[in-house]
């Protein structure tokens, strides 16, 4: 899937998950880095776990 189709799916949710999807977006972007594996699979972990629903939409 390109950058493209993911910005058009996201500009197509409801008002609501595209604040969720802000929120994640700039949130990552807070936490810039990961010191190691682990952390990333935790971050990973923390990721799907609070939006599955929302990456589940996305995923179709």
């Amino acid at each position: 899937m390109s950058a493209i189709e993911i910005i058009e799916q996201i500009k197509a949710l409801p008002e609501n998950e595209r604040q969720l999807v802000d929120e994640f977006v700039k949130s990552s972007a807070a936490k810039k880095s990961c010191q190691d594996d682990s952390s990333f699979d935790a971050l990973v972990d923390r990721v799907f776990d609070k939006h599955a629903n929302l990456l589940h939409r996305l995923a179709q």
